[in-house]
């Protein structure tokens, strides 16, 4: 994302500025006078030197109001960063004029000095004018440099310059008119030359600085201070490419942010929330002006993508009712996994009956030896007459497994979803009967539990009842039962915790001991990262395998993806999340969110 900041001085600011740069001209316009005609009547180099340097003032001064009032304009069609630039143009013109001036007097002083003419007439009005031109500078120069710090004004700055550097050079002038007074010759003609080295070495600070601004060289520290208060704004993950530049007193800001996804999409649902039922002119007013690209934004992927639609009449609002995030479950296990080492020795009939008192809807039937294809048809019949409304069956691959008529065999076996044949030469994927089942060849052991728990975008469920799931319960071990190839009874067969084994207890008896419903709860908006994460209520969430195994709020171990930059290990700039908490200290402040449903139902 890309913004654009600009610093505008108020109309009272600019009010200030012009009215110190005309004081200016004033004050300039009658000490110049002043020491010229001071400096003929005496002869005085140094004084004359300083009438040249008032004159120079007088210029400058004149420029800098002129500066100051174009500045101040706003910005046009044919300035569309303004007119702040104006200012430094002035600045570089000012330092110009001071080094001209100052090899002038030089050359003027270096000539006296050669010729031997260096008499000048003391008199009281010599001093006088001096003394007056001090104070008066003193009393400029703070004032002008008071509103140029206010307003960030280069042209008041470089004013401010003009009258704090002819204070010294004065101070230098009147120097030389005492020494000259105690009979040292030529000391006014020194002090000439030093006031105008003093000057150059005002005017090349001053025109660095300004020749910098023209460069659009950006002020030292500024981009870690933005970057420090930008990073701090909720949602902001990343600021990169900062890029600064001043413009007389205003200053233009361009950046580049990184914004969760999951941050953004929150943005919008609330956004849509506010949104029902008015009309687009109260949106917007709601929002203000300044949003109005951003909502018009939103809204244009929102309607491309059918999220929502616009319409005519305001009440066509009320036929639409609130998405309900309960979850109804009205079955006490939902879905069984069933690891069966030997067919021969396996009770079907026990198993399938506790799964049926438990209303089991769903059964995943995992084979752990080597079958013909007869031997699934054996299985799939004993589901027959159940209650089940979904079967997968998965069987180790067989050279044959190809060439049998998969559309046939579903259509005589309906609740059959899936059939998978693992340690498969192939991968490959088939639907039948209109996408309802699918035959799939994996080339990896479907069965060995390392494959358990992978987080991949093609095994995302965006679907209600899983969106609703996932509001209340964990989406992978919510009524879930499992036997293992041991027997052994557990929440999913990866897992080390027996609730007792098939042979010597129902599964009924398993569900109801102590511990064996703790992890249903564990939700989404509960665990570490992926409560920060944009699909948390698509995505499966395995308790397995996970980075802190002594906290089971921790993040999926599996899991390849980085919410905070929006990333896919493999894609470039990815960095684990590890890494990128270390490189962001204050995440937490940056990456916290508010779940949709802040009180989750009860495991019941």
């Amino acid at each position: 994302m890309r913004l654009l900041n600009q610093l505008i001085p108020t109309n009272h600011m600019s009010n200030k500025k012009e009215s110190v740069a005309l004081s200016s001209v004033l004050a300039s316009a009658g000490m110049t006078i002043m020491k010229f005609v001071v400096g003929i009547l005496t002869g005085s180099m140094g004084i004359i030197s300083e009438a040249a340097h008032s004159a120079l003032d007088l210029g400058a001064a004149g420029l800098t109001l002129f500066a100051v009032k174009v500045s101040d304009k706003p910005a046009d069609e044919k300035h569309p960063y303004g007119h702040g630039k104006i200012e430094s143009v002035s600045a570089l013109i000012e330092t110009g004029l001071l080094f001209l001036t100052s090899a002038w007097i030089i050359y003027e002083a270096i000539h006296r000095l050669i010729s031997g003419k260096t008499e000048i007439e003391i008199t009281w009005y010599a001093f006088a004018v001096i003394i007056a031109s001090i104070i008066i500078d003193f009393s400029r120069s703070r004032a002008l440099g008071k509103v140029a710090k206010e307003t960030n004004s280069q042209a008041l700055e470089a004013d401010a310059l003009h009258f704090s550097s002819d204070i010294w050079s004065s101070c230098v002038v009147l120097l030389g008119l005492l020494l000259v007074s105690l009979g040292i010759k030529g000391a006014d003609t020194f002090a000439a030359i030093g006031v105008s080295l003093f000057v150059l070495a005002a005017g090349y600070r001053l025109g660095k600085r300004t020749i910098d601004v023209l460069m659009d060289t950006a002020p030292e520290g500024i981009s870690d201070i933005v970057k420090g208060l930008v990073g701090d704004v909720e949602g902001v993950i990343e600021v990169d490419k900062i890029r600064v530049r001043p413009l007389g007193p205003s200053m233009f800001i361009e950046l580049e942010i990184g914004i969760s996804r999951g941050f953004s999409i929150i943005k919008v649902n609330e956004i849509v929330k506010k949104s029902k039922g008015k009309r687009l002119e109260k949106i917007y007013n709601l929002y203000g002006d300044e949003n109005k690209e951003n909502l018009d934004e939103y809204f244009k992927f929102l309607i491309e993508n059918e999220f929502i639609f616009l319409s005519d009449h305001a009440n066509d609002a009320k036929r639409f009712i609130p998405l309900d995030l309960e979850y109804h479950a009205f079955d006490v296990i939902h879905n069984a996994i069933i690891d069966v080492p030997e067919i021969s020795n396996f009770n079907f009939e026990k198993i399938i009956s506790d799964l049926e008192l438990l209303n089991c809807q769903y059964i995943q039937i995992r084979i752990h030896e080597n079958i013909q294809f007869e031997e699934v048809r054996k299985i799939i019949i004993f589901f027959d007459e159940t209650q089940f409304k979904g079967v997968d069956i998965i069987v180790p691959y067989y050279f044959t497994a190809d060439k049998y008529n998969f559309e046939m065999f579903f259509i005589e076996f309906q609740r059959l979803n899936n059939l998978i044949f693992y340690n498969s030469p192939i991968d490959d994927y088939k639907n039948y009967l209109q996408d309802l089942s699918t035959v799939q060849f994996v080339s990896y052991n479907y069965t060995n539990k390392n494959y358990c728990g992978a987080i991949k975008t093609e095994f995302f469920s965006p679907n209600q009842p899983h969106f609703t799931e996932s509001q209340h319960y964990n989406t992978c071990l919510n009524r879930k039962i499992c036997i293992d190839v041991n027997g052994e009874i557990k929440n999913c067969p990866a897992m080390s915790r027996s609730f007792g084994n098939i042979k010597d207890s129902t599964l009924e008896e398993a569900l109801n001991k102590p511990g064996f419903k703790d992890l249903w709860g564990i939700r989404k908006d509960d665990i570490d990262v992926c409560k920060d994460c944009e699909f948390r209520y698509m995505c499966t969430d395995c308790r397995t395998f996970i980075k802190d195994p002594g906290n089971f709020y921790s993040q999926p171990a599996k899991c390849p993806y980085n919410p905070y930059i929006a990333k896919w290990e493999g894609e470039e700039g990815y960095i684990t999340v590890e890494a990128w908490r270390k490189q962001n200290p204050n995440w937490e402040k940056k990456a916290k969110r508010k779940p949709l449903v802040k009180i989750p139902q009860k495991v019941e």
